[in-house]
């Protein structure tokens, strides 16, 4: 797989920024230091007093307070459901969307500074206080003149060199977990990997553009698939426009779950909302992208999958996309035409030629974890010579979806 990278749009708000310099990073290990002690000295005190450590609430309130990637890097965490407990994953579900915001002042400043003229000028309206805030941007509610509802999408100043800095103590981090063997945090390598390799993307907003309009000519015919206009016009490196899907995201399903608003949730279900069926589309729709025209979205979490009428998926934030090329389409098929079959040795056969080996890949373990993981997939024996799995094909997404707890 390969990023898709085209930048069409205005040529403005391309962000500047050399590498993080030496006293930047030493100064982010101090902040980050400074907190991670602040942190557990208050775990301690609760600790000595006898109270509810909540470990999980302290890991959020440390992450909003260190700001900038460290943010993103909480994000990726809240989706980790197999290496971190439910409890962190919970708790950190708010990171995806609810960040405290920039202020008005700060927006007003990247308005300026990228089209030089003030939202009020732009737009009919235009809400300064976000309807969701992430680690890189928030978004913000507008009127176009001629009265069309558009999403907003205002990057949060000086990010970039934020972000570098961050990603520079992030890889120093991971340096020195596999220095000290310290085995439980090796997870974080594959966490920052995922990190440093989205970033440049998703820190130019021509380029999420460039992604949400190729999404949007794929979903054109599909009414279960639905990705907003991008108004290029209003459209920079720090600026994003996009047409504004009406309705509530997966996230908010899980919120009002854990918050028990039955009349949130009545009135959802009264609209039409079916989980099963909503899930089958998220399903349906990532398999077209990925095996018919190869491109998908590639950031499905929570927060930026919207429930529309008719249980049809709306998207939005495309920092992530992914395109496929012909030949990986192939293997990938492949791949999940042997996972289907119930047939392990060529899944894994397939496996090994569309990964990529590292020096200390051990193919022998694979092939045993397949085999072994194989009586958890399958029932035996087929029936017929048809597979019959014990669970569903995505389990994951599937519960989440129905049992609404988020993870």
């Amino acid at each position: 797989m390969r990023k898709n990278g085209p930048t069409a749009g205005q040529n403005r708000g391309g962000d500047t920024g050399g590498q993080a310099g030496f006293f930047d990073c030493a100064a982010r290990l101090v902040e980050i230091g400074r907190v991670a002690f602040r942190q557990a000295a208050r775990a301690a005190w609760r600790r000595a007093k006898g109270r509810p450590v909540h470990t999980p609430r302290l890991l959020l309130e440390a992450l909003e307070r260190l700001s900038g990637s460290l943010l993103k890097f909480g994000q990726i965490m809240a989706t980790q459901v197999e290496d971190l407990p439910r409890e962190y994953c919970d708790v950190l579900l708010s990171l995806l969307d609810r960040v405290p915001p920039i202020s008005p002042q700060a927006v007003l400043g990247v308005f300026v500074e990228e089209v030089h003229a003030a939202p009020e000028k732009i737009f009919q309206s235009f809400d300064y206080q976000p309807i969701a805030s992430a680690s890189i941007g928030q978004v913000h509610r507008a009127t176009m003149r001629d009265g069309t509802a558009v999403a907003v999408k205002v990057q949060r100043p000086g990010i970039r060199k934020v972000f570098e800095r961050d990603l520079a103590v992030l890889a120093l981090l991971v340096r020195m977990v596999y220095a000290f063997r310290i085995r439980r945090m090796y997870f974080l390598r594959n966490l920052v990997r995922e990190l440093e390799l989205w970033t440049e993307d998703e820190l130019d907003y021509r380029r999420e553009a460039a992604y949400c309009a190729r999404l949007g000519e794929n979903a054109a015919d599909r009414p279960i698939e639905r990705v907003p206009k991008v108004y290029w016009e209003l459209t920079t490196g720090k600026i994003l426009t996009m047409e504004y899907l009406a309705g509530p995201s997966v996230a908010d399903l899980f919120r009002m779950r854990q918050e028990n608003d039955e009349t949130a949730l009545e009135a959802l279900r009264q609209s039409g909302f079916v989980a099963a069926e909503f899930v089958s589309n998220v399903i349906a729709n990532f398999v077209k992208g990925a095996l018919r025209t190869g491109v998908f979205h590639a950031d499905l979490h929570p927060a930026n999958l919207i429930v529309l009428p008719g249980n049809a998926v709306g998207y939005v934030d495309f920092g992530i996309a992914g395109v496929l090329t012909p030949e990986a389409r192939r293997r990938l098929i492949e791949l999940m035409i042997a996972y289907a079959g119930g047939k392990p040795d060529e899944l894994y056969r397939n496996l090994t030629e569309v990964c990529t080996a590292v020096p200390e890949s051990d193919f022998s373990g694979l092939r045993r974890d397949i085999l072994a993981r194989a009586g958890e997939w399958y029932r035996e024996p087929a029936v017929s010579g048809r597979v019959r799995f014990r669970g569903a094909v995505n389990p994951v997404l599937l519960r989440r979806i129905l049992d609404a707890k988020p993870c």
